[in-house]
């Protein structure tokens, strides 16, 4: 959603001849001779641009046929029209906290043109034959009329597919099993657009997370499915034809890691900030073209927007092409002007996105700037909200205000790691930078995070890596890190028994070189000469009962927090701690205890609190899989 900007003159007056010409139209007399189609509406609970309504056929062979039937802007929209000059200069509708600011007047995009039940209303039908496998066996593209039966809120769905003596009961658990099956195929594929990541966070199909505070619904993800699948079909349709229309191309970008690195990644970290953060710096924006290039995210070789022509134009400009075609007739447009289409539509959404980031960036500096002038109540800010004023604070050179909570947060050992690589890595003030790295010192094991944190969000990072050696008694490691193209390391190693541990300890070594000013070119590092390593904190690893869980493949369906538990009683440790808080994409859970003398911390994040906890077990249990 992005703020209602003010609107130049030549768009208002393009705008008030749409209005009146939009007030003209009315549904042509030939709608009658089309095939009737049957079908329903699935959308959120205010939407009342209704673009596309679903049905499922069922086939003899074990296979079916999904049908996805859109709304037929191109039949009273003509190219070179007043509603068309209009569309062309909006490009998309933009939806608000309150209302919309529509591609098409509200007489057409909410009355006229949107699939309202009991309404006839002209659509396009993508026939998509499946096998039984959940595999495209046929497409077939054609002009019908559809009376939607029903509309349903996502909720209101949900609710029916679990009512047997709903009349759509059954439909709609037909359209739950296939679109399980295409989600899993897609999977299976390599796909990771439009998937469930970890912690029940749910990507869109250019693998972005999307936001969902009402909760992610069942029947989301059947017109997720099917509308991918019905994009999928109509571009390989127009690729099998050689017909230049708007693909929707997305790229990874050069540094993104292998898909299978990058899934893995995306599939079991429970850091939702953390995955939006990887996923902004590995992919590029996806992007309108005649030229075909495929989509990465959807792992597809073609594929393009056709089922929302209420509001984006490049559905409609693909309607257009496409009926051309069904009534033998030449393309509208050339690939020259398709290029310029293209080009216009990624230069006013660009132009939005700016928009909004700006309008929400100041937004939030103003009330952060609010928060930092009342400075008794920052003690009393949650762990999230805190982060971020002190992000605040930090780029506004202001952190005056914060010391009283700084230091009431470094005492009682509640500073997030967050916190901690502000402190140490955006911040310019000595002072604090001293202070947390004494607080880092009884949480060495955070070190490797913060680096990690470093690398993901400072665009100078380019790698985070490390130089082990191995001498009789231990473990030495220095971390070098390589910043717009010099790399530095701390001139004495981290030590430790076990390398795990001399990682942790190598990272502290660079953190505090790093503040201290003293960071070397690898070639200057040095060995302690006749210095005692860091002593490992496990008396011995004889005493150390191994229980199958510091050795067992941690996968998902496993009870994590039933392992770690087994793990500490066999060992006679106390049982973890696990702390809650709620965030903005769910909830937060720190699982903390001690292993032996060794601390050990688990963050994870999930919709829901029972997730949150479970991936923070693992988390815990992973770390203690590297360090004993």
């Amino acid at each position: 959603m992005i703020e209602q900007q003010k609107t130049p003159p030549l768009i208002n007056t393009a705008w008030t001849k749409a209005l009146e010409e939009a007030k003209k139209i009315s549904l042509p007399n030939r709608l009658s001779k089309r095939p009737q189609a049957e079908g329903f509406t699935i959308d959120g609970p205010t939407s009342k641009d209704l673009d596309d309504a679903i049905w499922v056929r069922t086939a003899d062979d074990a296979g079916v046929t999904i049908l996805v039937h859109i709304a037929d802007v191109a039949e009273l929209v003509k190219i070179g029209s007043a509603l068309d000059q209009a569309a062309m200069v909006r490009a998309r509708t933009l939806y608000h906290r309150q209302g919309n600011t529509p591609m098409l007047p509200y007489a057409l995009s909410e009355n006229l043109l949107s699939l309202m039940p009991n309404q006839q209303r002209p659509t396009l039908t993508v026939e998509i034959a499946l096998d039984q496998n959940a595999e495209i066996r046929k497409v077939d593209l054609y002009e019908t009329q559809l009376v939607s039966c029903k509309r349903f809120s996502y909720e209101e769905a949900d609710k029916a597919c679990n009512d047997p003596s709903h009349p759509l009961h059954d439909q709609l658990k037909l359209c739950q099993r296939w679109a399980a099956k295409l989600s899993k195929r897609r999977k299976a594929s390599g796909a990771f657009g439009g998937m469930v990541g970890a912690g029940d966070t749910l990507l869109d199909e250019e693998g972005r997370i999307i936001d969902s505070p009402g909760g992610n619904f069942h029947s989301q993800r059947i017109i997720m499915e099917f509308m991918i699948l019905a994009n999928r079909a109509v571009a390989q349709w127009c690729a099998d034809r050689d017909l230049p229309i708007l693909y929707r191309n997305h790229t990874a970008k050069v540094i993104a890691p292998e898909r299978s690195e990058l899934i893995q990644a995306l599939f079991t970290s429970g850091n939702v900030a953390m995955m939006r953060q990887q996923l902004q710096n590995w992919l590029n924006r996806a992007v309108y073209s005649p030229a075909l290039v495929g989509h990465f995210a959807l792992n597809l070789t073609a594929y393009t927007h056709f089922t929302s022509p209420i509001r984006r134009l490049p559905d409609l400009i693909n309607h257009r092409i496409i009926k051309a075609v069904l009534q033998e007739q030449a393309s509208p447009y050339p690939s020259v002007e398709l290029s310029n289409i293209a080009d216009h539509i990624e230069d006013v959404n660009r132009q939005a996105e700016e928009s909004s980031k700006a309008f929400f960036k100041e937004q939030a500096k103003a009330e952060h700037s609010k928060q930092l002038a009342k400075v008794e109540g920052l003690t009393q800010l949650s762990a999230k909200e805190f982060t971020r004023v002190l992000r605040h604070g930090i780029r506004e050179n202001n952190v005056a205000p914060l010391k009283p909570a700084l230091n009431q947060r470094l005492s009682d050992g509640s500073l997030a790691i967050h916190d901690l690589f502000l402190l140490l890595l955006e911040n310019q003030d000595n002072a604090l930078q001293e202070i947390a790295l004494e607080a880092l010192k009884s949480r060495v094991c955070d070190a490797p995070s913060i680096m990690s944190i470093a690398n993901n969000i400072l665009p100078q990072w380019e790698e985070v890596s490390f130089i082990e050696q191995k001498s009789k008694k231990n473990f030495v490691c220095w971390a070098v890190v390589t910043v717009d193209g010099q790399s530095m390391t701390s001139r004495l190693p981290g030590a430790g028994k076990k390398k795990q541990l001399a990682k942790h300890h190598g990272c502290f070594a660079w953190l505090n070189a790093h503040v201290s000013g003293k960071l070397v070119e690898p070639e200057q590092r040095q060995l302690p000469s006749g210095a005692e390593p860091q002593p490992n904190l496990i008396k011995d690893d004889s005493e150390l009962k191994k229980h199958p869980s510091l050795t067992t493949h941690l996968k998902d369906g496993q009870n994590f927090i039933g392992l770690l538990g087994e793990l500490c009683q066999s060992n006679q440790w106390a049982l973890p701690s696990y702390s809650m808080t709620e965030v903005d994409d769910g909830f937060l859970c720190t699982c903390e205890g001690k292993a032996g003398d060794i601390p050990y911390k688990g963050e994870g994040t999930g919709t829901r609190k029972k997730q949150a906890k479970k991936l923070a077990a693992k988390e815990a249990l992973r770390f203690l899989q590297t360090a004993l």
